[in-house]
């Protein structure tokens, strides 16, 4: 595609003592959650094929056949709630590139971290109240 060795842009994104992320406590949720949910899946098909025997059997379906059916649902929802962004995650995002891929575009949420990134990134940082979507 002629693409080189892509340049890496760091921007210093201040934060205050109170909203300091670290990552330790979010890797081991998702992995437990990826787990759960591959194993949940796989009890889904066996049990989708033990409920499709018992009505091509014309048997009647007790509630102990329905419960892979609220354990995957369960385990969906805990894989929803370990993949949301975090509150500093939440604060700001990455709207988008210009099209040379030159510059970020950012959205902060709150105006002080705005202004601390303005003030951490001088060089590398200018307002703008524009943005054109194509």
């Amino acid at each position: 595609m002629g693409l080189g060795p892509l340049e890496l842009k760091t921007f210093v994104v201040p934060v205050c003592e109170d909203h300091q992320y670290t990552d330790e406590f979010t890797c081991r949720p998702r992995v437990l959650c990826m787990v759960g949910d591959g194993l949940c899946l796989a009890g889904l098909i066996f049990a989708l094929m033990t409920f499709g025997n018992l009505l091509w059997a014309g048997r009647p379906v007790s509630v102990i056949e329905l419960w892979p059916f609220a354990l995957f649902g369960l385990f969906m929802i805990l894989t929803l709630v370990a993949f949301r962004p975090n509150r500093f995650q939440a604060m700001f995002r990455i709207v988008g590139f210009d099209v040379n891929r030159d510059n970020v575009l950012f959205e902060f949420k709150n105006s002080d971290y705005r202004e601390a990134f303005l003030r951490e990134n001088p060089m590398n940082a200018d307002l703008v109240n524009w943005v054109i979507r194509v």
